[in-house]
């Protein structure tokens, strides 16, 4: 059985959609499965048999592609690819959207172009996608797992306040007003920002005139981010969409306090955590509110069993070999 995966960028480091398809691909030869992904680019630009790239002249290419492998199933994982869905189609090749994040713009493809059947990642994406017109009966409800294996909950040997922002840098992940709400919180903080992006000099450039009560550090991408972010005690998760949230997921499996922006997809994990606190991105006195919250949480302490329940809790509604079962039975009812 042949698969190919349709994503603008495959390189794994890119964020969670790429990390979760490394994962699936895995699992896919792993069953026995012939599995390829085609980019339109890879930052990695890794370049084999089974990792294919479309360059300029992409949409040739990967109809090209379709033709000569003759896939059993195709996965869309970027919305750059639904207008091909008519041609996959017409060559009975059975399409599937996977949706990676609650849709804000373009949302006019879905009506367009449609696949056979859609992935959603949380019940916020599957609104999200009923409201594209996309029926019930055709969206298969699918979390996206937790890889990490083992928990590297934080120091909290330090006075003082030592906050973690670990994701891309980008407009959207709410990272410019993030820095801009510590700034002028008059708040005492250290924060290390874990990742890269396009507004990385930007924040460069924003550094240098941060008043004194803030103190930032920029770390770039790291293999191990929890383990480089140790003394991180809270990580904010400031976000203006997501189709998850897989970055907040792993901060309560690590032991963090967690700020989230109080958006669907975070709402629908955080909200039942007792040490994850909701701010709303717009209003600079919630994020006040809730960070000083966060700090008195850190001051009184969290009993290792409370962090060690959080981490099971995670593992038991998120765990990677359920969620892999699961993937392969929608692909192929013999592999489950």
């Amino acid at each position: 059985m042949k698969i190919i995966h349709f994503i603008n960028d495959a390189t794994p480091t890119r964020g969670g959609a790429q990390r979760l398809l490394s994962h699936l691909r895995k699992e896919e030869s792993s069953a026995g499965k012939e599995s390829y992904s085609f980019s339109k680019q890879r930052n990695d630009n890794l370049k084999d048999a089974m990792n294919i790239t479309g360059g300029k002249l992409w949409p040739l290419k990967a109809i090209s592609i379709a033709l000569t492998k003759k896939p059993k199933v195709i996965f869309i994982h970027s919305r750059l690819f639904l207008p091909l869905c008519p041609i996959f189609r017409a060559l009975r090749i059975h399409t599937v959207f996977y949706a990676h994040a609650n849709y804000k713009s373009k949302n006019l493809l879905f009506r367009a172009f449609k696949a056979n059947r859609y992935i959603a990642v949380s019940n916020a994406v599957r609104d999200n996608l009923k409201n594209q017109s996309v029926p019930d009966k055709k969206i298969d409800l699918l979390l996206n797992p937790i890889f990490a294996q083992k928990e590297i909950y934080p120091d909290h040997t330090t006075e003082a306040v030592n906050v973690s922002y670990i994701g891309g840098l980008y407009e959207w992940k709410g990272i410019s007003e993030l820095i801009l709400h510590l700034a002028n919180s008059k708040l005492y903080v250290n924060l290390t920002i874990i990742g890269n992006g396009p507004l990385r000099k930007d924040i460069e450039d924003r550094i240098k005139i941060l008043p004194k009560n803030i103190k930032v550090q920029l770390a770039g991408q790291r293999e191990a981010p929890f383990l480089h972010a140790r003394n991180c005690q809270i990580n904010i998760v400031p976000s203006k969409e997501e189709g998850f949230g897989l970055v907040a997921l792993e901060s309560i499996f690590h032991g963090r306090i967690v700020l989230y922006s109080d958006i669907p997809a975070l709402t629908e994990i955080c909200d039942s955590d007792n040490f994850s606190l909701p701010f709303n991105l717009e209003d600079e006195s919630s994020f006040t509110r809730a960070l000083n919250e966060a700090i008195e949480l850190v001051k009184n302490g969290i009993k290792k069993e409370e962090l060690v329940r959080r981490s099971q809790r995670i593992t038991k509604n998120y765990g990677a070999d359920s969620f892999s079962k699961k993937y392969l039975s929608l692909i192929d009812p013999q592999s489950a």
